[in-house]
């Protein structure tokens, strides 16, 4: 079995997660003492793109009855019949696991990541209400869930138990949040030092990302649950105190020298894949047979990540990766065009057709602010490079037409 917040962008970027060992179906769970206390776990993100939004779970702490539980709503089964097809359509069930909490500060100390712990501000019934409803949802019947990586997922199902249990007692405060930002910024607060995960992600999720997420929402990133209980208040008798009573280092990470590690960046490698392809296009303006394989390579791949985004956004469950306007410059047309550039079907609808496509492309960038989707600045130079080729493939092809009229 497997853990932590991941979703479908993580298996476009063929990740896998963190591991952990295979927990029994039934466990004993003893009535909670009057010393139990019950928190919200936060770990830190990681280096790997699994692990840069960070991770959120339930610690149950009783020393009188030796209880010291996890409970994780990120987990699903690996091994599950039909793991992939599941996964990839949006209709993979992930579910609550329990398992001893020494074992998750062993993994972020081995790991070399902080883990944080904030102590809730509940009276006794609370904190056994709290305890019963997990013992209840981690029943076989009850466990499993419908992932989705902005609504429902391993933070957003801690915020609802808070709320579900504490109900109108419970006042999440919206006024932290001073400049509200859409799931795609939220997103690539965690992403700065990830260039091509924000690249592929971009790529990938549509205009549901750019919508401006509300205080609640903000909450499906474990950070930001961790920020809303720290300004959330309780009501006790007609006044308002602290949802958190004390917050807690338990693992704190060491800062490695050299540990940031280094790659070319995606802006870099395909800004000087332009403009090799755009000096190569001046000066031997198609009087060589490799632009026939250089077109045909890069109107595959671009034609195959458009066939990428049409999946994930007509055939799949997905909410994130709908109304995905990257389509309109990876259309998966590109796919046919070097079965005519390799066959030297050279013809006046060809012509057009680049023509088309180049003119299109231009405005396409000409109206790039505008549009109603953020996209990845990287997008720039693949672009301009499809546009240097249908311009010269335009060309190539006019002058085949003149040559066939004389």
């Amino acid at each position: 079995m497997r853990t932590g917040f991941i979703s479908t962008i993580i298996v476009v970027l063929c990740i896998s997660n963190q591991v952990i060992s295979a927990q029994k179906d039934s466990i004993e769970f003893p009535d909670l003492s009057e010393n139990a206390h019950i928190s919200l776990i936060t770990g830190e993100p990681g280096d790997a793109l699994y692990e840069k939004f960070g991770h959120s779970a339930i610690r149950v702490y009783d020393p009188v009855n030796g209880i010291d539980l996890a409970y994780n709503y990120g987990t699903f089964d690996f091994n599950a019949p039909g793991f992939y097809p599941k996964f990839l359509m949006g209709k993979l069930n992930y579910f609550l696991s329990v398992y001893d909490f020494k074992r998750m500060v062993y993994a972020y100390k081995y790991y070399n990541k902080s883990l944080y712990e904030q102590i809730i501000n509940l009276n006794y019934e609370e904190k056994v209400a709290v305890y019963n409803f997990l013992n209840n949802n981690y029943l076989p019947e009850n466990r499993y869930y419908l992932y989705e990586f902005f609504f429902d997922n391993c933070s957003s199902r801690i915020r609802d138990v808070f709320e579900r249990i504490l109900g109108p007692s419970l006042h999440f405060d919206e006024e932290h949040i001073k400049d509200h930002k859409t799931f795609r910024q939220l997103l690539d607060e965690f992403l700065i030092k990830a260039k091509w995960g924000d690249f592929g992600i971009d790529l990938i999720i549509g205009r549901p990302a750019d919508v401006i997420a509300s205080s609640r929402e903000y909450m499906f990133l474990p950070y930001k649950l961790f920020d809303a209980f720290e300004y959330a208040r309780i009501e006790r008798d007609s006044i308002e105190v602290p949802l958190v009573l004390s917050t807690h280092v338990i693992n704190q990470s060491i800062i490695l020298p050299g540990s940031e590690g280094y790659g070319i960046s995606p802006s870099l490698l395909f800004w000087t894949i332009f403009i090799i392809i755009l000096l190569l296009s001046i000066f031997i303006n198609n009087r060589k047979k490799i632009f026939k394989y250089i077109d045909s390579v890069l109107f595959i791949v671009i034609g195959f990540a458009g066939l990428l985004i049409c999946f994930l956004w007509f055939a799949t469950d997905h909410i994130s990766t709908k109304d995905n306007l990257n389509l309109l410059w990876t259309f998966p047309v590109y796919l046919f065009l070097p079965y005519m550039i390799l066959r030297n079907k050279k013809t006046t609808w060809m012509r057009f057709y680049f023509q088309f496509w180049m003119i299109f492309l231009i405005l396409f960038l000409a109206t790039w602010k505008i549009l109603p989707q953020q996209l990845n600045t990287v997008n720039i130079p693949i672009i301009l490079t499809l546009v240097v080729r249908f311009y010269y493939n335009s060309r190539k092809n006019k002058n085949n037409d003149v040559e066939r009229r004389k």
